[in-house]
């Protein structure tokens, strides 16, 4: 899946409703802390941080470029270990592993 908009922040503006913006900073324009841990909100992990590329194989692991960082997660994995042995590559071969092969 890709997603292409001019603007995802003016996007998000229209419906704000549906984030939780309370990691952002408080000077920025969409921080609220209207929504903050309310179940169901969508939440900027980067927290308005610009993303130069995400892959995602599923839920809960993922790894995002950054602009000046790699953050990578993948929930039941030992820290040290994703840390020491995965990269944006090793996600997008996974990702694309799983997807010729029709699982995932």
């Amino acid at each position: 899946m890709e997603i292409e908009t001019d603007d995802i922040y003016r996007d998000m503006e229209e419906d704000v409703d549906l984030y939780d913006t309370s990691n952002y900073p408080k000077e920025y324009s969409l921080f609220s802390s209207r929504n903050k841990k309310v179940l169901g909100k969508m939440k900027d992990k980067c927290a308005g941080r610009v993303i130069d590329e995400a892959v995602a194989i599923r839920l809960k692991i993922y790894s995002i470029m950054e602009e000046k960082e790699n953050v990578k997660k993948a929930k039941g994995v030992k820290k040290n270990v994703v840390k020491k042995r995965s990269s944006m590559g090793t996600t997008k071969r996974r990702c694309l592993r799983k997807s010729s092969s029709g699982t995932g």
